[in-house]
């Protein structure tokens, strides 16, 4: 086998035209990447820095999701102090509420008020505890579209509705309900649970729900694990809100 050897020069020529080329691609790729980070910044679509509080000397804690090799999503963000920018309608619905007291109508009442844009959020006896009952067909929801990132096509399986449960609640909202006999997608009961409050499609998600995920849709906000003992499931507006 006869081989050609290649000048010297050839190599040198080689190699300083391949290394000129990767600086130009690096410098452009390195230019690219901070004008897309300049208009991610200037469109205020992501941010790297927890908020800043809106009241002086107010602290922010921030709630990060665990269980990644490089990164720490952030779940949600808290200001510690009440807003006094929302001391009136605070008050306002102080004054309903005893209104209603007094009627009769009413016993208790927890409300917690936040808005999004700035978390300044204020509350009225917010850390009592109630029972969720239909409330909880939300973090449910969450639970089966946490799933179906992890089970493909989860959202297409189907489940069979044998029959109405007569130890489930009374349903007040009267909406569409589910057809003894027949199968159901497990998207048409997400949807009959939260569209139409259906308590025989929530009971059919939870029989099939996965513990683990569902658990965990409590634990990751700092919540402790939901009872199936329903007598003893009990939940604050505060806690609630963080769904």
């Amino acid at each position: 086998m006869l081989v050609k050897r290649i000048p010297i020069y050839y190599l040198i020529l080689a190699a300083f035209l391949g290394g000129a080329i990767a600086y130009v691609v690096f410098n452009l790729s390195l230019k690219e990447a901070s004008a897309n980070a300049a208009i991610s910044n200037s469109n205020n679509r992501y941010s790297i820095h927890d908020p800043e509080p809106s009241s002086p000397g107010c602290s922010v804690s921030s709630a990060r999701l665990s269980g990644f090799n490089y990164i720490s999503p952030v779940l949600y963000t808290e200001q510690a102090c009440e807003s006094e920018n929302m001391a009136d309608i605070k008050q306002e619905m102080l004054s309903y509420i005893e209104s209603e007291k007094t009627k009769g109508t009413l016993s208790t009442a927890s409300v917690y008020i936040r808005v999004f844009s700035n978390g300044e959020w204020t509350s009225i006896n917010a850390d009592e505890q109630y029972h969720p009952a239909s409330l909880n067909k939300v973090p449910i929801l969450l639970t089966y579209l946490r799933m179906a990132e992890n089970y493909n096509n989860l959202l297409g399986q189907k489940m069979l509705f044998e029959k109405h449960d007569p130890k489930l609640p009374t349903q007040h909202y009267v909406s569409k309900t589910l057809t003894p006999g027949h199968s159901y997608t497990i998207k048409e009961l997400l949807h009959y649970m939260i569209a139409d409050s259906d308590n025989d499609a929530t009971l059919l998600l939870l029989q099939h729900i996965n513990l683990e995920y569902y658990n965990k849709t409590f634990t990751d906000l700092g919540l402790p694990k939901p009872s199936f003992d329903f007598d003893k499931f009990f939940i604050s507006a505060k806690q609630y809100s963080l769904f």
